[in-house]
């Protein structure tokens, strides 16, 4: 199996996730996989890849971009595609508003090669909607031509699933989600007591501008907000002074995974008041830690509600409206049954042991796919 992923940098987020998930589970049973990455030149540690590919029966190979090519594109890129292509059996690629997953969906169709698509959330109308000219032509070019053929087009949620199928109806669509590891998992009532934390990338879709804002309006009694993350300078730059403004507000920046869940171990609460997701790699690490969810419904993850660990609001504007409200009903005996409840709802939707078997029996029949 050759895979294609933009960055195998563990901050990219979901797509080096789903890539190192499907790779271990598949060589497991016995498959040999190679993932393509066109971020070769890039200054990422090999402590780093390490952390998303570390099974050294998974191989890596990483091309350079051109400098200064806005489509991330060199001829080394695209003659590595075209050799990873053609040695593979199955090839899977990740995000098809990248040049690099569209040439190598396109090179799959055109030498008959079974082929997997993962969306991750790029189609979600929040982000189509972003950059609606480009974007819709780059879907009417290209990406409607590969959703139609792909083998299968794999969708982390339902909603997803839905929204593929409004792009092309013909689409052979599949449902998995994401899935994290367990995480060691702090007792509720050794948590600090009233800390809620947002741990993820720092852009405008996530809501973390508003939830900051509402934050140092509204000033909830009793709570303190750490934000973890990075993003642009000017968010990054804004979110310093909403920390500046409201001393209930910290700003930690970039952390890595060992502060990451140090800061997940410590807190009662995630808030993640996201506009658009395909499935939240962020708000999974924190199920796996045993950390309830304050989110939105554009996570897509019913289960977290429906299990009780946590509660959801249709909009980012009505979390962060509710925002004091909300935390003000959550008393020890609410945080602590919901907390219990959130390692439930990991373990029987979004862990590893759970997800892997419907990977291999994904790409097995996408494998199969080819004799008939």
């Amino acid at each position: 199996m050759s895979g294609l992923v933009h960055s195998v940098e563990p901050t990219y987020g979901g797509p080096p996730v789903v890539a190192s998930t499907v790779c271990e589970a598949l060589v497991e049973a016995g498959w040999e996989c190679r993932v393509l990455s066109a971020d070769g030149g890039a200054a990422i540690s090999r402590a780093r890849r390490h952390q998303m590919f570390g099974d050294p029966r998974i191989a890596w190979g990483g091309v350079a971009p051109l400098a200064g090519n806005r489509f991330g594109l060199s001829a080394s890129i695209v003659a590595a595609i075209e050799r990873a292509i053609a040695s593979a059996d199955v090839v899977h690629v990740h995000q098809l508003w990248d040049a690099v997953a569209v040439l190598g969906g396109l090179a799959a169709l055109r030498r008959g090669k079974p082929l997997v698509v993962t969306v991750h959330g790029l189609l979600h109308p929040w982000r189509v909607g972003a950059k609606p000219v480009r974007k819709k032509l780059f879907l009417h070019l290209f990406v409607r031509r590969i959703l139609r053929e792909a083998t299968y087009v794999h969708c982390l949620t339902e909603d997803e699933r839905a929204f593929v199928l409004a792009a092309e109806p013909s689409a052979n669509t599949v449902v998995v989600p994401n899935c994290v590891p367990a995480r060691p998992v702090v007792p509720a009532h050794e948590r600090q007591a009233r800390r809620a934390v947002f741990v993820g990338r720092l852009s405008a879709e996530k809501g973390i501008g508003e939830l900051a804002q509402a934050w140092a309006e509204q000033r909830p009694l009793d709570w303190e907000l750490v934000v973890a993350g990075s993003g642009s300078a000017p968010m990054e730059s804004a979110l310093r002074e909403a920390a500046t403004r409201c001393r209930t507000i910290r700003f930690e920046g970039f952390v890595g995974p060992a502060r990451r869940d140090e800061l997940l171990a410590s807190s009662s609460l995630f808030v993640f008041p996201s506009r658009g997701e395909g499935a939240s790699i962020a708000a999974l690490e924190a199920l796996a830690a045993g950390v309830p969810v304050l989110g939105t419904e554009a996570l897509a993850m019913p289960e977290i509600e429906r299990g009780g660990a946590g509660r959801m609001f249709p909009t980012t504007e009505a979390l962060c409206a509710e925002l004091s409200t909300a935390l003000a009903s959550l008393d020890d005996a609410t945080l602590h049954a919901w907390s219990a409840a959130a390692r439930g709802v990991h373990g029987r939707h979004f862990s590893p042991a759970v997800v892997a078997g419907r990977y291999r029996r994904l790409f097995t029949a996408a494998l199969e796919a080819r004799a008939t």
